[in-house]
Order: C-alpha cells, then structure tokens, then sequence
C-alpha cells in the first residue's frame, strides 16, 4: 500500500512539474532576451520593456564585449540619443543606449552596476532627472516591477525570468520562427515623437496661461532655499563615480520647458540645489564632468522644442551632446553661481513662445520604417547641429 501511494504521489508531482519543466526549457533554448545566449547572431530587442531589455543588452553588447564600450544612462529624457550620432560626436566607442522611461535612482544604480562589471566601459553618458534631488521614494518606481534577478551573475536567480509567462509565449514564437521584427538594439528606446505630435503642445500651453502659473509659484523663487542632502546623489552617483576610476562619467541635467516649473517650481529649486551640491564635490571625482541646460532660452523657453512640458525633441539631445563635445556649458565651481542666477532669472522674467521656424526639435537624419510613430526631415542650413553646433537664436 505504501508503494503504490509513493508511485502515485510521484506520477501527480511528474505531471504537474511538467509544465514547469516545460517553461523553463522552451524559454532556456529561445532565450528571448538573449541572457544565455545570442539568438543565432540575429540584432535587434523583441521586448520593448527597458527594465527587462537593457539586462539583455548588456549581458551580450556590454560585458562579453572584447572592445571598450560606452553607456547611455537615465530616464526617457535620454532615451532620444542615438548612440551612432553620440559615436560620431563625442567619438566615443561602441555605445549603448540603458535609459529607462521613469527610471529611479535606485533602478538606475542596479542598472549601471551591472553593465560596469564588466571593466571595459570607458565612458558613461548620464542625464539626471530630478528624482535625484528627491529625499524619498528613489529606490524603485512606484508603478513598474524592476527585475532584479536579470541584473545579477547568478544562474539561480534567473528562475522568475525562466518562469515568466510573457516570456514562454515570446519564446514560442521565436523557436516556431513566428516573433515580431526586431527592432535595432541602437534604437531599441528611443521614442523621439513625429513634428506633427511635438506640435500639439501649443494646444495646451499658451504664454497667457504660463505667466498664471508663474505669479502662483511659491516665493521666494528668486532665491535657493537653504541646501539639504542628497541621498540618491551619494548613494548612486558618487558611489558609482568613486568605484569606478576607469571610467569617464559625463553627467547632465535634461532641460524642462519653463512651463514645466512654472507648474512645479520646487522642482526648479531642487534640481538646482542638487547642481549646486554636485558641482561642490568635483574636486573629490577628477572623472567626473557636469553640463546644465537649463540657462539656455532658446531651448528651455520655445515651447516648439517640446511634446509635452518635460520632453523635448531629438535636435535638443543633438545640441547637448555638440555643447559636450566643444566644452560648452560645462559647469564648475568658477562658474555654478553664475548658472544658478542666470536659471533663476530667465525663469522669473523670460517669456515662453512658439517658434517653429527656430525649432531644434525636429531635426533628423532617420527617414525610415522603423519609427512606427515617427519620421524626420534633413538637416536643414539652420540647424543647431551643422558647424558643431549653436543653438537656434532665442526670442526676447
């Protein structure tokens, strides 16, 4: 009696482990996520989920790459950098592009510390948003699942990827050669907006209302409020910078529209509370260079530049990657007080506008089928980019 329920509790257990098993060879072998293993040479991400992408572009492109390497980092603010332009300007080596829409400081660190595992990354491109300057909530975002098991060197902490169902079905199609287009792993994040799109923000923005919000901003604004501390800022950024001496560590600060302060103007006093702090520790990080945006009107005011109050066009990542390249608006600690007056005035007083005409939004070299959503004239005589690069004229 005792054998035969031991036989029938091992048949029961065999039956149900066998769709375990099964998930976890059918994704094992497709590996769509290219953890284990190259998908039979082919390029290109199939999951557009960064948190999970990026671990799969650095485990192939980043740490088994037998060259040096360069890295992209931060939120969708950088995710329109494409690394070929970043390659060609900056002449960096073999860049990759790791930003992540939301991305939170502490995503962001797990994220970097992988991919500078591997020793070879030379150069690391980093926007900081202002989740940096928060004194809470900046381990992880609120309303994403951060897959921590993928950004680890253990075989054993793969297991939820193994098991996921997404992944099962993903997999099926790869191995029954079904799976969607690949889309190039330079452009995997990179979500740019068409003109038309960029456009609509006027819809919803006009001077009249800006200067409402402006003379409802909190006072002082002409001011900085008493400096506090930055936790994200040591425990990310200088954590990282000092662990890494081998590696070049260019950091900068996205540019928001005034609009976008003129609604959130503590986060105007943060951000550049955190510039301050930052700028005031370069001497301790002699690998560790710093660019503000947010003192140049002819971005941060015409509203043309914009899709929404926070994102800006690619022609704005292009003319920020020209300034690093010429050692244009780079800051230190001769010139940070100057910065910080210069942001706060152009804030209080400058005028927002529409230009079209004097746009850096739109420029673009990509004519293609692989933006579903967008598509990109030439590089017009005016653009901020010919001549390395000045930015368009701004409006009084």
């Amino acid at each position: 009696m005792h054998k035969k329920f031991k036989k029938r509790f091992c048949i029961i257990l065999g039956a149900a482990l066998l769709p375990v098993l099964f998930s976890i060879l059918c994704t094992y072998i497709a590996d769509p996520l290219e953890i284990f293993r190259s998908r039979n040479g082919e390029e290109g991400c199939l999951v557009s989920n960064q948190r999970y992408m990026d671990a799969g572009i650095i485990q192939r492109y980043v740490r088994h790459a037998e060259a040096p390497t360069s890295i992209i980092m931060g939120t969708s603010m950088t995710q329109n950098f494409v690394p070929e332009e970043l390659s060609a300007v900056l002449h960096w080596p073999a860049p990759y592009s790791l930003g992540v829409s939301g991305g939170r400081p502490g995503e962001q660190r797990t994220i970097i510390d992988f991919a500078l595992g591997s020793k070879n990354v030379t150069n690391v491109l980093w926007g900081l948003h202002y989740y940096f300057s928060q004194q809470h909530d900046w381990e992880t975002h609120p309303h994403y699942a951060f897959p921590n098991w993928l950004y680890t060197e253990h075989l054993w902490d793969k297991a939820p990827y193994l098991l996921d169902y997404k992944m099962l079905l993903l997999s099926q199609e790869l191995l029954q050669g079904k799976a969607p287009t690949p889309r190039p792993v330079s452009l995997h994040s990179v979500w740019m907006g068409s003109p038309e799109r960029l456009l609509k923000f006027h819809e919803f923005v006009s001077p009249a209302a800006f200067a409402e919000q402006r003379s409802a901003a909190p006072k002082p604004i002409t001011e900085l409020l008493s400096s506090s501390s930055f936790p994200a800022i040591d425990k990310v950024l200088f954590t990282t910078v000092r662990e890494h001496p081998e590696t070049r560590f260019t950091i900068f600060f996205p540019p928001s529209s005034l609009y976008f302060y003129a609604k959130s103007p503590r986060y105007r006093i943060r951000t550049l509370q955190m510039v301050q702090y930052i700028v005031s520790k370069l001497s301790l990080y002699p690998n560790l260079e710093v660019y503000g945006f947010d003192d140049v009107s002819a971005i941060v005011a015409n509203m043309a530049n914009y899709r929404d109050p926070e994102h800006y066009g690619i022609g704005v990542n292009r003319y920020i990657l020209a300034s690093i390249a010429r050692k244009q608006h780079l800051l230190t600690a001769k010139n940070i007080a100057q910065y910080v007056r210069s942001s706060l005035d152009l804030f209080n007083t400058y005028p927002i506008y529409q230009d079209k005409s004097s746009t850096v939004a739109f420029e673009g070299p990509f004519n293609t089928d692989l933006f579903t959503d967008c598509a990109f004239p030439p590089l017009g005589p005016q653009s901020p980019l010919r001549g390395i690069y000045s930015p368009p004229a701004a409006h009084p």
